[in-house]
């Protein structure tokens, strides 16, 4: 990952640039800004490029579940790809996910 910030416009129109955008208003740092923005991006484009907007919470489960069966990845993986999640649908859209924490457990392995 680069350690230089991309520029991102005061009004930025795509929607990743618009998640960048918020998430260094709110004063997370630029690793943390990489990641969240590595597994929404993952994210979208396992659900075949939709807008997480109209994506929810089963959509997040079989996202995680892939995580884990197809990717073996590791459940400390598994739990920073579903913080960049929270973080999306809680933060930045504003949307409830139905204690997203404790509904995921058993995909990430007890978070």
């Amino acid at each position: 990952m680069d350690d230089i910030r991309h520029h991102i416009p005061e009004r930025p129109a795509r929607f990743i640039d618009q998640l960048r955008y918020h998430i260094r208003s709110v004063g997370l740092s630029y690793p943390t800004e990489q990641t969240y923005v590595y597994w929404v991006k993952h994210f979208i484009y396992f659900h075949n490029k939709q807008h997480p907007k109209d994506l929810g919470a089963r959509h997040i489960k079989a996202f995680l579940s892939h995580l884990a069966i197809n990717r073996h990845c590791a459940v400390a993986t598994q739990k920073v790809a579903l913080n960049a999640l929270i973080y999306l649908y809680r933060r930045f859209f504003g949307l409830a996910l139905e204690d997203a924490s404790t509904r995921f457990k058993a995909i990430a392995g007890g978070l």
